[in-house]
């Protein structure tokens, strides 16, 4: 006979929207942890049989990164919530995203979560948003503008900008940043003017932007390998072992080269170019090598 504690849980009454995710495992966990703090006794085998699985550590697995959250079993957990329209379209699409290993599959994918991120809420994400961070020459556009004395006909900084426009899209730029209120056009000097100002997202949303940018500032980084000539950039990579305790020193010190570079860039004169620097820092294995690979 099972007790209280054993009776399955209706787990359509624990809502929790997958739209603020951009890691299926951490929607997972995320909705244990509501169902855990109703229901202190609530174990991951439990979870995973009141989902429509195997009484098994399955979820709890998957919520470690250990198994693939298959297409098949994202449709039970969804029916078993009830999750519906954007909901229902943004896990499934989200499932892809995290499991897809080509780069253009998962650039795809991640501009369609955004894209119904903004439907779900047009309040707190509008197209122009998207446009900003879904373009690599809208922030350039930005930064030129704010160059005194640069022309700013669009045919001279189509021509400009490495990899080229058409004048037609930098004009489009220049429109669109006035939207946004990065530029406003100046009528007596008949020119526009930067505008100091941050793009202002919601915190729910500012993690799928974020992905989205850093995969143009990429992308572009691949171009310049073979594009650019090499007097005229520096791409290198390094490949070591790190201890936890590392890792963090070395995140703290890429953010202090960072502000080190802005540092530099507003204390310079004479621009004679934009440039891009990107840092990347990201494990290649799993963590604890040591206790997982010693002989048995």
């Amino acid at each position: 006979m099972k007790t209280k504690d054993q009776e399955p849980i209706a787990l359509k009454k624990f809502y929790l929207s997958p739209l603020n995710y951009l890691d299926y495992k951490e929607y997972i966990q995320g909705l244990y942890d509501l169902v855990k703090e109703k229901t202190p006794s609530y174990t991951y085998i439990r979870f995973s049989s009141d989902l429509g699985f195997s009484a098994t550590g399955v979820i709890h697995q998957i919520i470690k990164g250990r198994r693939t959250f298959s297409i098949k079993a994202a449709q039970k957990f969804i029916n078993t919530l009830q999750l519906k329209n954007f909901d229902r379209q943004y896990l499934l699409l989200l499932v892809r995203y995290c499991n897809a290993k080509d780069p253009d599959e998962k650039t795809e994918s991640l501009k369609k979560l955004i894209e119904i991120r903004a439907k779900s809420d047009p309040s707190q994400l509008n197209h122009d948003q998207l446009e900003f961070v879904g373009e690599w020459y809208h922030p350039v556009i930005k930064e030129l503008i704010s160059l005194p004395g640069l022309s700013q006909d669009p045919t001279v900084i189509a021509k400009m900008l490495k990899p080229s426009l058409r004048p037609k899209q930098v004009k489009g730029s220049f429109e669109l940043l006035e939207r946004l209120g990065f530029i406003r056009f100046d009528t007596e000097q008949g020119c526009y003017q930067a505008v100091d100002r941050d793009l202002k997202t919601p915190r729910s949303v500012s993690g799928l932007l974020a992905a989205r940018y850093h995969q143009a500032c990429i992308d572009l980084a691949k171009s310049a390998v073979s594009d650019v000539d090499k007097e005229k950039r520096d791409i290198s990579s390094i490949t070591m072992k790190v201890s936890e305790p590392l890792i963090q020193k070395i995140k703290e010190q890429i953010y202090q080269f960072q502000m080190n570079m802005l540092g530099q860039e507003e204390a310079s004169d004479n621009t004679a170019a934009i440039y891009q620097i990107n840092v990347q820092f990201f494990p290649l294995t799993e963590f604890n090598l040591l206790s997982k690979g010693q002989d048995t």
